[in-house]
């Protein structure tokens, strides 16, 4: 029998959940280069669903190189 509290079983999916539940601010750095600066609305085992400029993107995973949160600084 699987324990319905072990639901978040890797590193990985605790990270993506807890930026999701934190409504986090992103930014996706893909392997071309390009940053994407965003926020988290689902995810699965091989892509993520975030809101780019208002729209809903989806991003495979095996393009991305990390992803990292946005620190904006206190006045």
């Amino acid at each position: 029998m699987i324990d319905k509290k072990v639901v978040d079983k890797n590193l990985q999916d605790k990270y993506l959940n807890e930026l999701i539940k934190n409504n986090k601010i992103l930014e996706i750095n893909l392997i071309n280069g390009l940053v994407l600066t965003c926020k988290l609305e689902k995810f699965d085992n091989f892509s993520l669903l975030i809101k780019y400029n208002n729209n809903p993107t989806l991003v495979y995973k095996h393009s991305i190189s990390y992803i990292s949160q946005k620190n904006f600084k206190k006045k």
